[in-house]
């Protein structure tokens, strides 16, 4: 029997290889059974996990498409509404203007009434 290091650093004894199995072992054909078993099971255990990552990625694909749709909406929305300020601060320039020159034309309206008053008058 001879000793091996771990890479924990303990001992571990390994005795010669044994051409026949032990009674709990089992038969060599078993034993490669058993491991062909193993395998085949973390080859389902793989294929479980990439179809869930693949099925994860197309969740994540489908929800940057979203993203982007939803982006492009509000890119519009946000230019429409650029859009509508614009015209609404012309409208408003164009409503100030008119409230600056009510004085004027109250002035000029009244001025013309006396004229015709006066003229009237002269009649």
């Amino acid at each position: 029997m001879s000793t091996r290091e771990t890479p924990r650093g303990s001992a571990l004894r390994v005795g010669p290889l044994s051409t026949s199995p032990s009674p709990a072992e089992g038969s060599g054909g078993e034993r490669r059974g058993k491991g062909e078993g193993k395998i085949r099971h973390q080859g389902q255990l793989l294929q479980s996990y990439l179809r869930g990552l693949t099925d994860h990625r197309i969740n994540l694909d489908e929800y940057l498409e979203q993203l982007d749709r939803e982006r492009e909406d509000l890119e519009r929305e946000r230019l429409d509404l650029e859009r509508r300020v614009r015209a609404n601060e012309e409208k408003r320039e164009q409503v100030t203007r008119y409230i600056e020159e009510i004085p004027r034309l109250r002035d000029t309206t009244l001025r013309s009434l006396m004229r015709g008053m006066d003229e009237l008058e002269d009649d």
